[in-house]
């Protein structure tokens, strides 16, 4: 039996759709990071003020450097 892939150890698409949520919605809770950012300030209060899931496009990267395919999960978030 084949040893599995690395995308199969960390979890494959739910797990890597998981982490990259996380990662981005600790990105916007740092002022720090927000402010420094007047593009990402306007994304987030402007554009997208109701805080989309993670960066789709992040979960795309992750997935294909771990060895996986382009994921797409689109679910409702928590109020």
């Amino acid at each position: 039996m084949a040893e599995p892939t690395l995308y199969e150890r960390l979890g494959g698409i739910f797990a890597i759709d998981a982490v990259v949520d996380n990662f981005s919605d600790r990105l916007l809770k740092n002022p720090e990071i927000v402010q420094a950012n007047p593009q990402l300030t306007e994304w987030h209060t402007v554009t997208y003020p109701g805080r989309l899931p993670g960066p789709q496009v992040a979960k795309n990267l992750v997935a294909r450097l771990v060895g996986g395919g382009a994921i797409s999960i689109h679910r409702q978030r928590a109020a």
